[in-house]
C-alpha cells in the first residue's frame, strides 16, 4: 500500500499519472484479493468408506474417485445385500440403494452414481429376504464424501 500512496505521489504533476497508478493500486488489490478469495476455497477431498453387515454376509463400499458403490454378497444364505446411499447435495438430498441378488458365487455388483463434489454422502447395508422383503443384519450408517 505505501508503493501506491507513494506512486500517486509521484504522478501528481498530472493526472493521467494519478490514473494510472490508481489503476495499476486497483488492479494490483484486485489481484490479490481474488487470489485470496481462491487460495480461502477449501478444496474437498473425498472419502471413501465400506460397510459390512452385522453377521459378515455381505459389504458395500463407496467410491468417491468415481462415485460408485460395489456391494459384495459372502454367503450362500438365500439373501440379496442390498445397500443404502444417501447423498446431500448443495440443491438436493436424495437416497437409492443398489442390490446384490446374485448369492456368493456370483461376484460384486456396481452401479455408477453422479454426486456433487464435496457433498456428504451415508453408506449403510442390510441382508434382504427377497426383492420387498424385511432387512436384516444392517450396518450402522457411516459417513463419507464424494
Amino acid at each position: 500500500m505505501g508503493s501506491f500512496l507513494s506512486g500517486a505521489a509521484r504522478g501528481s504533476e498530472s493526472t493521467g499519472g494519478i490514473v494510472m497508478h490508481f489503476r495499476r493500486g486497483l488492479t494490483l488489490t484486485a489481484a490479490t484479493g481474488a487470489a485470496l478469495i481462491f487460495a480461502g476455497t477449501p478444496a474437498f477431498a473425498g472419502s471413501s468408506i465400506q460397510v459390512e453387515t452385522t453377521n459378515g454376509a455381505g459389504a458395500a463400499s463407496f467410491h468417491s474417485t468415481g462415485e460408485t458403490v460395489t456391494v459384495c454378497d459372502f454367503a450362500p444364505d438365500g439373501k440379496r445385500v442390498t445397500a443404502y446411499i444417501s447423498a446431500f447435495e448443495p440443491s438436493v438430498d436424495w437416497t437409492d440403494s443398489v442390490s446384490n441378488a446374485k448369492g456368493s458365487g456370483g461376484g460384486c455388483v456396481s452401479r455408477d452414481f453422479n454426486i456433487a463434489e464435496g457433498s456428504r454422502v451415508l453408506l449403510r447395508v442390510c441382508l434382504q429376504d427377497g426383492s420387498g422383503g424385511p432387512l436384516s443384519n444392517c450396518s450402522s450408517r457411516k459417513e463419507g464424501r464424494a
